[in-house]
């Protein structure tokens, strides 16, 4: 059975933290995200890529730039 993959953007206007709940996901499934956000006020040109293991009773927390945004890629782990 193949499972799903999402993306999720978001972007912004003014410098603020968005946090955003994971219980959309599929209970009981650890899924691979890949969170990309654009470089800081001090440093624009640098984006972040982190990558971590989530599950349906996490959150996450993006700390958006002025004029910024993020992307999330999220993935079942054990889908290949």
């Amino acid at each position: 059975r193949r499972q799903r993959q999402m993306c999720i953007e978001t972007d912004n206007a003014e410098r603020r933290k968005l946090t955003l709940p994971l219980d959309f996901l599929d209970e009981g499934v650890d899924y691979l995200a890949d969170i990309y956000l654009d470089g800081s006020e001090t440093d624009p040109a640098n984006p972040q890529k982190i990558r971590r293991i989530v599950r349906k009773s996490d959150r996450i927390e993006l700390p958006l730039a002025p004029d910024g945004g993020a992307a999330l890629h999220l993935k079942p782990k054990n889908n290949r």
